[in-house]
């Protein structure tokens, strides 16, 4: 056993696969950033503990499983998985029987705490699906770069809150079947409008209870996920696409352009074609 820090032990010598980091938001606090992102692959039954965890995590498995003991419970991811760890309190990482690599990004920001209330609310473990977590990986990679280059702080707290959102819209440890079928409704008529009554009738459940599962466990109404769906979509036909922005909308379920471009800076800080540019920029 080796004594890292104080308050922190470890076992096993970890191989630090890629890393990046940048104090770009130290002059000029940020609403939310990215202080670092790393690549680690661990050894057969190797832990890390954080008596105090120093700073805000999201760790994503991308090889074998990594046990997360934190708040009490233990949490068994596997690849593809994430969990998210608040700064200052204990956690112990265990890796498998075959070891496992993982990619953790610090996050902090003077509004962390607001958007991970109303992105993460209660879940801290995320499962997403094989299209989202190449997303996440696409994300993250987005931010080591922009990390090593040191030039645009706006662009790191865009990406980190990409993030988030990538990770809040994938499926939550335990979350309950009505909400896994009602995202996937939502999903496939995202260019219609929905009534609350039809969406909670073709769940089979009142609305009050509908209303309630949706903000116990995404912190939003139906129509604010539905509203958080379509801007991921269109966030995803900026960056692949040459449509204007008036057909984007329209492919999301607007009928103005300009009332899409309102919700869509809402949401990610930028305008449409401010997004789409930055996006170019990266590539």
């Amino acid at each position: 056993m080796l004594l890292a820090a104080e308050g922190n032990r470890h076992s096993g010598m970890p191989q630090r696969d890629f890393f990046a980091s940048w104090g770009g938001a130290e002059k000029a606090p940020s609403a939310l950033w990215c202080d670092m992102v790393a690549g680690i692959s661990t050894p057969p039954n190797s832990f890390h503990e954080h008596a105090s965890h120093p700073v805000s995590t999201i760790e994503v498995v991308t090889r074998g499983v990594l046990s997360v003991e934190y708040r009490g419970k233990t949490w068994v991811l596997r690849t593809g998985d994430a969990v998210f760890l608040a700064a200052g309190e204990y956690n112990r990482l265990n890796s498998g029987e075959d070891g496992c690599s993982k990619i953790f990004v610090a996050v902090t920001g003077f509004e962390l705490e607001t958007l991970v209330r109303s992105l993460f609310g209660k879940h801290i473990r995320f499962h997403p699906d094989p299209e989202t977590f190449r997303r996440v990986l696409e994300i993250i990679a987005r931010l080591t770069r922009l990390l090593n280059e040191r030039e645009s702080v706006p662009d790191v707290s865009a990406e980190t809150f990409r993030l988030m959102m990538e990770l809040s819209l994938s499926e939550p440890n335990g979350m309950p079947a009505e909400l896994s079928e009602a995202r996937n409704f939502l999903n496939a008529k995202l260019t219609e409008k929905h009534a609350l009554s039809g969406l909670a009738g073709h769940l089979r459940l009142t609305e009050a209870h509908l209303v309630r599962l949706f903000k116990t466990n995404f912190q939003t109404t139906p129509s604010g996920f539905l509203i958080r769906l379509r801007m991921e979509k269109a966030a995803g036909l900026l960056e692949t696409t040459s449509l204007s922005v008036k057909e984007i909308g329209s492919a999301v379920g607007y009928n103005s352009g300009l009332t899409f471009a309102r919700e869509f800076k809402k949401h990610y800080g930028l305008l449409p074609m401010q997004f789409r540019r930055g996006s170019a920029l990266k590539k």
